[in-house]
């Protein structure tokens, strides 16, 4: 199963990082759409906000997983955009969780 992991500020508003780990071992490696599904969605947005943004993510990658932590940020109107783009991320994830529940799980803190 692939995990992911949300966590939130103190208030529950600002994503402060987002953890997936695991296989959704939905079909035969290559073949599995589930976790194509997943690592497409979380590369291309996390890709997007270091290119478009120019913000880097303090990045933890292993074989089957990815970690992304937001840093702090001063200009506002950038922490707003990276914020659309992470809420993006978890509404794509959860999407993915509802349509296939026992292969993908996703967690608010």
């Amino acid at each position: 199963m692939v995990t992911v992991q949300v966590t939130r500020d103190t208030i529950g508003q600002w994503i402060r990082q987002v953890s997936i780990s695991g296989h959704a071992l939905y079909d035969d490696y290559g073949k599995d759409i589930v976790c194509a599904a997943v690592s497409s969605v979380s590369i291309n947005i996390l890709n997007a906000i270091e290119t478009l943004l120019d913000v880097s993510l303090e990045m933890e990658e292993g074989e089957d997983s990815i970690v992304a932590r937001v840093p702090d940020m001063e200009e506002p109107n950038r922490a707003e955009h990276v914020q659309l783009l992470m809420e993006t991320l978890v509404y794509s994830l959860n999407a993915i969780a509802k349509e296939y529940p026992s292969f993908v799980s996703v967690r608010e803190s």
